[in-house]
């Protein structure tokens, strides 16, 4: 309790805002260039059931503002014992985060399953390292990066089940 208390009191808000603000304005950026996935999500419910477009795009800016708070935030803990773990976590979350965005290039505006279903499993790989490392340094901002990877291990498996029956 008392490692909980500290870390919400050491919890930069405007940094972890600041950082979450540019992840929504790549995600929607990506998404803009990319065009919208209406086409290819129609496409494929008539073979597998999908999410509501509304609802995929509400997980997917909720799960890129999640990971943004939470690499601004690990980003502005003061913690120097763990610096190592906080700056490598962080390069492996960019990794992972740049990933991200690429899927979206592949699964949607490029219909490439097979690539798609690659960066995804890079993806998860990349970001799953980096909650590794960023445990060391915040439980609580591990926490909130890990409802944020949530997504994408569900493209992940969504990708699998669209790449084997398609």
């Amino acid at each position: 309790m008392n490692r909980l208390k500290f870390e919400f009191r050491n919890l930069n808000v405007f940094f972890a805002t600041l950082t979450a603000g540019i992840f929504i304005f790549v995600n929607f950026s990506v998404w803009c260039a990319v065009g919208s996935p209406v086409y290819v999500l129609r496409f494929l419910s008539s073979y597998l059931p999908v999410l509501p477009l509304w609802f995929f795009g509400l997980c997917d800016f909720i799960s890129c503002t999640l990971l943004g708070f939470s690499l601004g935030a690990i980003l502005a803990t003061p913690c120097p014992v763990y610096d190592v773990y906080k700056y490598r976590g962080a390069f492996y979350f960019v990794i992972g985060a740049t990933l991200m965005f690429l899927h979206h290039v592949f699964f949607f505006c490029g219909v490439r399953f097979f690539a798609a279903m690659l960066v995804s499993i890079l993806q998860c790989l990349f970001l799953s390292i980096a909650l590794i490392n960023f445990t060391r340094v915040s439980k609580l901002n591990f926490v909130i990066a890990a409802l944020g990877v949530l997504w994408s291990f569900y493209l992940l498996v969504f990708n699998i089940i669209t790449f084997f029956l398609i």
